[in-house]
């Protein structure tokens, strides 16, 4: 077997840019739209989520997510192949803790009518107990705002990223309630935890594609 070291902190960092926060709830469910290769997921289940669902388009994507996940006995994980410009959603789970929408929109923008993009992000939005969660470009906030807020949901936090042509917003029903949920925390404390040193951290890739190998030393 041939290991290979990829640069995860900096691919972690950038997806899980302002979602830092969430990973402090309590065995969460988590539906990842757009999950490519299910890095945010996986995260969110080191962290002790009970549920992790995700699609995205490409297979190859979708396989790697699997192998991730192939390990992980206390997460109820299911990845799918699936074209989220049919404007559905593949799951039949009713409602998760958390919904995210990270870093498709743009994409699905070039594909799909105004109308039905909107309609998508309502469907995506309807789905979630506690959070929704986005990123994307500053212009296309207010649209997304427009639609979240007709689910009486209220802005958490909006973040900018390392990148100044994306940010991410996170709503919540509740706001105070799902603070309490989450309680006080030391951002920098917490971004360290999130974002330490990886060094340990590796893709193995054998015949059965690709695995993470863990060094919990």
């Amino acid at each position: 077997m041939t290991e290979i070291v990829l640069p995860w902190q900096r691919r972690r960092r950038e997806r899980l840019d302002g979602l830092e926060p969430l990973l402090r709830l309590d065995k969460p469910s988590v539906l990842d739209l757009g999950c490519h290769r299910g890095l945010v997921g996986y995260t969110f289940a080191m962290y002790g989520a009970s549920v992790v669902h995700g699609c995205d388009i490409e297979k190859k994507s979708i396989d790697v997510a699997k192998a991730l996940f192939a390990d992980v006995d206390d997460c109820d994980s299911d990845f799918r192949v699936h074209d989220l410009a049919k404007g559905t959603i593949p799951f039949a789970k009713p409602s998760y803790d958390v919904v995210l929408m990270l870093g498709v929109y743009h994409k699905l923008k070039r594909q799909m009518a105004g109308v039905a993009l909107e309609a998508l992000v309502d469907l995506a939005v309807s789905r979630t107990d506690c959070f929704f969660a986005w990123n994307g470009v500053p212009e296309e906030v207010p649209i997304v705002s427009y639609i979240v807020d007709t689910h009486d949901m209220e802005l958490l936090h909006e973040h900018p990223r390392d990148d100044p042509e994306q940010v991410t917003v996170v709503w919540a029903r509740d706001p105070r309630e799902q603070m309490r949920k989450i309680g006080s925390y030391d951002t920098d404390e917490l971004m360290k935890r999130v974002h330490g040193d990886d060094s340990t951290a590796r893709i193995a890739m054998d015949e059965h594609g690709y695995r993470i190998i863990r060094d919990d030393k």
